[in-house]
């Protein structure tokens, strides 16, 4: 087995900050090539403290995502935590990982991990009425996205987590493939899940839903995956 397949590069859109920064440090930590793409205007000396390749570019100009990724090697690995800071349009939510989409599946991405959200695809029918009313247009536009990637003939794999804390690591993360669960987890603990979901093939082409097992809501019978 050579070189570039025992350890791709992974490409982390959404790095700087929030999970994608969590994640970013466990592949440090861990050895390997991280490549974070950035909007031109983003601070990036964190990423620079860490050693990370940082590329910029708009996401929505699929040249500019090129030019960013002409140094990644063969086989690597896409990671998208992207999602709306602010109202703008197009949506980054939807037509911005879309784009991201497109040109992994062009540059030759050997796997694709998208970061969705519960309240997405078949779990939008378990989602609580206020979760929708407060942002239902972006799980809709995040569902566009996860439709993107399931029809783009990429190897996948997406995690919804629940709602999203800033508590420290638990090792209480779990994945779950049943849609109806509910629940919480720390920003560290769903990193550590993403890294895991990489390690193995086993994970591909499955939707998952991430929570901490200490809030888990499910339906009786629920078995963790991961």
């Amino acid at each position: 087995m050579t070189h570039k397949h025992e350890h791709p590069d992974i490409v982390v859109f959404g790095a700087r900050s929030g999970v994608g920064l969590e994640f970013v440090k466990i592949a440090k930590a861990a050895g390997r090539t991280v490549v974070a793409v950035v909007r031109p205007d983003s601070e990036i000396s964190e990423l620079q403290a860490l050693d990370v390749v940082v590329r910029h570019a708009d996401i929505f100009q699929p040249v500019e995502l090129d030019r960013a990724l002409s140094v990644v090697r063969p086989g690597w690995s896409a990671v998208s935590t992207l999602g709306r800071t602010r109202k703008e349009e197009p949506s980054v939510d939807h037509v911005g990982n879309a784009t991201v989409i497109d040109r992994a599946l062009v540059l030759g991405a050997a796997r694709f991990l998208f970061v969705s959200s519960l309240g997405c695809g078949d779990s939008r029918q378990f989602a609580s009425e206020r979760l929708l009313a407060a942002i239902g247009t972006t799980l809709q536009e995040k569902t566009m996205a996860e439709e993107y990637l399931q029809s783009s003939g990429l190897p996948f794999t997406i995690i919804r987590p629940g709602g999203l804390t800033s508590d420290p690591p638990s090792g209480e993360g779990a994945l779950y493939q049943n849609p109806a669960v509910h629940g919480r987890i720390g920003r560290q603990d769903l990193a550590v899940k993403m890294w895991k979901c990489l390690q193995t093939d086993k994970t591909l082409g499955k939707i998952f839903s991430a929570v901490n097992r200490r809030h888990l809501r499910a339906p009786d019978g629920t078995v963790k995956y991961l």
